[in-house]
């Protein structure tokens, strides 16, 4: 993904969070945490998705 492509996906009001053929967090933009009542930082590129559902799920 290109850098600008990240950066119009991060200024969109809507939460954004992409996974890989792996099931790993590949995207996150800024909203996403704001969703979900996170701190930002939180949900970071590389997580499994078990590891995501802890997350959430710990606040």
């Amino acid at each position: 993904m290109t850098h600008d492509f990240e950066n119009i996906l991060d200024i969109l009001r809507q939460g954004i969070l992409m996974l890989d053929s792996g099931n790993r967090v590949s995207f996150v933009n800024q909203n996403v945490p704001l969703i979900f009542g996170l701190p930002q930082g939180v949900i970071r590129e590389g997580m499994t998705v078990g590891e995501l559902q802890t997350v959430v799920g710990a606040f």
